[in-house]
């Protein structure tokens, strides 16, 4: 352990002598913004030839006992992919040598920088693997890369620092991002405990589990890595990473913490320091009697209501009234064979239908 983190020091510091720090974190032409970049803003990797591409460097985080290593917490589809074809899981993390990460997105610039240290953002420590093997269930798209403290900020462009508390999405809670394409968004969680089958074009199709549903224009194609928030605290609660025209997806940022076993990084607090703490928190957290209830439910059901052509998720939401819990199943455009297939109620449960359109990575 102590070598491995010597090793990550080193490459720390190796990367801050090929860093050009500037002292403000001001957004330029193409894309470009003066170091430390703020989050919120465009990032990709190199190569990513023949295609260019852009998605979000979400927030700054950094491993559980070790807060001097800083890291850029985003999507597996954006900083775990490379060229040719840009799929999840094709980046090269830790140990060296390390794929790039560029800012702005090789999309931004309209041509692969390749290592140019002019753009360099940091380099991919760590990726979540995708898995699309029918059946798998996964439960994140996340990815890290190191950086340093000159080169990226703890800032949000937009909405400032992130609160180091842990924080869970409920339905109905108001919540914004600052992200690539759209910038600064509000919106809300509309389901949780979703599961949703989201395409990644030509890498595959995934199905994701105990995911966050959210209002239609929280996010767009760039946006992917964006840390959602809650509006009223800053408190992170998700990591979004697809949706469509209708609907955005995110991934619970409890979730995400355990998974790469990092926390959010400010400037002035470590927050929560390890794994064991974090799952401590949790656990100690108020879980609503008729959420439980309803997962029982969903539960024992959720395979056939996936199984109905059309259907691309199913979740616990809210009734169209606003105000009673219920099952939600989202489907991409409402047709007979849907309407006749979905029963009103399960078990007492009321079901609710959603059009969300096909789920894609954003």
């Amino acid at each position: 352990m102590k070598k491995h983190f010597t090793v990550l020091m080193n490459l720390v510091l190796i990367l801050a002598g090929m860093f050009t720090h500037t002292a403000h974190a001001t957004c330029v032409k193409d894309g470009f913004c003066d170091r430390p970049i703020q989050m919120g803003v465009s990032i990709s990797n190199t190569p990513s030839s023949p295609f260019i591409y852009a998605g979000t460097a979400g927030m700054r985080v950094h491993p559980f006992g070790n807060p001097a290593l800083k890291l850029i917490l985003s999507n597996n589809h954006v900083l775990g992919a490379v060229g040719p074809d840009l799929c999840p899981n094709s980046a090269d993390g830790y140990p060296p040598p390390m794929t790039w990460a560029v800012q702005p997105g090789s999309l931004d610039l309209g041509f692969d920088p390749g290592n140019d240290p002019s753009y360099l953002a940091g380099v991919v420590f760590k990726f979540v693997p995708i898995d699309f093997t029918p059946g798998a269930r996964n439960r994140v798209d996340a990815a890290v890369a190191i950086t340093t403290p000159d080169y990226a900020s703890a800032e949000i462009l937009g909405l400032g620092q992130p609160s180091p508390t842990l924080g869970t999405a409920t339905v109905g809670m108001p919540i914004t991002k600052s992200g690539r394409t759209t910038g600064v968004t509000t919106g809300t969680v509309i389901a949780v405990n979703s599961t949703v089958n989201v395409s990644y074009g030509s890498c595959g199709t995934a199905t994701f589990v105990g995911q966050v549903m959210t209002t239609a224009g929280l996010g767009a194609s760039g946006d992917s890595g964006s840390i959602v928030l809650e509006q009223a605290t800053n408190t992170p609660v998700g990591l979004y990473f697809a949706g469509s025209a209708l609907s955005g997806v995110m991934n619970p940022i409890l979730d995400v913490y355990t998974a790469l076993k990092v926390f959010v990084d400010a400037d002035e607090s470590e927050g929560i320091s390890s794994l064991a703490e974090l799952q401590q928190k949790a656990a100690s957290m108020p879980v609503d009697a008729r959420i439980r209830l309803l997962k029982q439910v969903q539960k024992r059901h959720e395979a056939r209501l996936l199984s109905v052509p059309g259907v691309n998720g199913v979740g616990i939401g809210m009734d169209e009234a606003g105000k009673n819990t219920v099952l939600v199943v989202f489907y991409e455009k409402l047709t007979d064979k849907v309407r006749k297939a979905i029963p009103s109620e399960l078990e007492g449960v009321p079901v609710r239908l959603i059009e969300s359109g096909a789920f894609v990575a954003h």
